[in-house]
């Protein structure tokens, strides 16, 4: 049965359980459908920012689909799960899963984490913000 909820930011519009928005008026707007259905139907206690399909199919936006999840796990999951060439276990990854905690709780200069990982300062940076440690050189 299809279930339909309000979408908190723009009240006009409502979204479904199996992936369907529709709009009560003629206001258009742009926002990524996965991201309004996770936010109406899937709650995130741990407030992860990214939402991540399943499958990998990024075309499928059924609920069940969905799941929230922080950068470090979408990467993680498109290695072991959909057999990306990233992330801890991945052939051609620079950084391993615990190198990037380590770099993120090193309270040293960017320059001398980067040394020692053998890895750019603008890549320290971005594991630091918690953006991404893919495609690492």
């Amino acid at each position: 049965m299809t279930a339909w909820k309000p979408i908190t930011d723009f009240p006009d519009y409502e979204v479904s359980n199996d992936g369907r928005v529709r709009f009560l008026d003629g206001k258009k707007f742009c926002r990524r459908l996965h991201r309004l259905i996770a936010k109406a139907f899937i709650p995130n206690p741990e407030n992860k920012p990214t939402v991540n399909h399943v499958d990998g199919n990024r075309i499928n936006n059924s609920l069940n689909n969905l799941e929230w999840a922080t950068v470090a796990e979408q990467n993680l999951h498109k290695c072991r799960v959909l057999k990306k060439n990233i992330g801890e276990t991945c052939p051609g990854a620079k950084l391993t899963a615990g190198a990037v905690v380590d770099i993120r709780n090193d309270k040293r200069g960017y320059g001398l984490i980067a040394k020692d990982h053998k890895v750019s300062k603008s890549t320290v940076g971005r594991v630091k913000q918690g953006i991404g440690w893919r495609h690492v050189h």
